[in-house]
């Protein structure tokens, strides 16, 4: 697939992808005091950006650097990508719908469906912005392309760490960044940060691998990040509980699903006497 001599600087382009696609777009904004009233519709305006930036420059890297096609990278074919979307969408959506039914059946808490003309478009503007700022933008750079070049020079699990390393390593580049232009980082960098990076970012690299493609990552990853707009105890919330409900047996029945979800992943290639 790559030249092996210039993999460091291939791996080091696509990380300048990234920190363009998620500093730029805010910068601009922000430094040439664009003025955006809406705040949805300023984050809409910086996601698609954001995606612009990271699909023209990974496929500039594919297609002129790499001389490949973007079904190397794992881009596969529409009809599949979105099934696979859905499959990665579905491994928390169907737990918590589980979960929801059978907190009403069981009547653990009360839940309403908020979905007023005063709720809804803000849930689907933050998809389609998350959409392009977090699941599309680096799991095309990162389980992607930088993966899928460190693959074709070393074995899965080396390829994975490294990917995993770079992963982590980008949202501390970026809010440095951003602190130096005076603007700060949408998400406080703590240990606790770090950590949940670490394990998110081994179940997409593990799903990538899994599925030979980006796409489970995608849908994952989007449903990931804005699982609290899904549900919650607030009214802006699509999936509303009571402040009354039985916070426990829910709490416990969402991680169990998730459990179960997880775990039958793992013994899925078993099964199927994949390595």
């Amino acid at each position: 697939m790559i030249n092996n001599n210039t993999l460091p600087l291939k791996i080091i382009y696509a990380c300048l992808v990234g920190i363009l696609a998620l500093t730029l777009p805010v910068l601009i904004i922000e430094k040439l005091g664009i003025q955006i009233d809406e705040p949805l519709h300023k984050h809409l305006i910086q996601s698609c950006f954001t995606g612009l930036i990271a699909v023209t420059g990974i496929w500039f890297l594919i297609t002129k650097m790499d001389k490949q096609l973007p079904i190397s990278i794992g881009l596969i074919q529409p009809k599949k990508a979105i099934a696979q979307f859905l499959f990665g969408f579905g491994l928390i959506a169907l737990p918590l719908l589980i979960t929801i039914l059978l907190s009403i059946m069981f009547g653990w808490g009360d839940v309403s469906f908020n979905i007023s003309t005063a709720v809804l478009p803000g849930i689907i503007f933050g998809l389609i912005s998350t959409f392009f700022t977090d699941a599309l933008t680096e799991e095309l750079i990162f389980r992607g392309y930088i993966y899928s070049n460190l693959k074709a020079r070393f074995n899965t699990w080396l390829s994975a760490l490294i990917t995993l390393l770079l992963f982590v390593s980008l949202p501390v580049i970026i809010s440095a960044i951003q602190k130096v232009f005076g603007i700060d980082w949408a998400v406080p960098i703590t240990v606790g940060y770090i950590i949940t990076l670490v394990f998110f970012g081994s179940f997409v690299q593990y799903l990538r691998i899994l599925t030979k493609s980006i796409w489970g990552g995608v849908g994952f990853h989007l449903f990931f990040v804005q699982m609290n707009q899904f549900m919650g105890i607030t009214d802006d919330s699509l999936i509303e509980f009571s402040e009354t409900s039985n916070q426990q047996p829910i709490q416990a029945t969402l991680i169990v699903l998730l459990l179960l979800v997880f775990t039958g992943l793992i013994v899925y290639p078993i099964i199927k006497k994949r390595k």
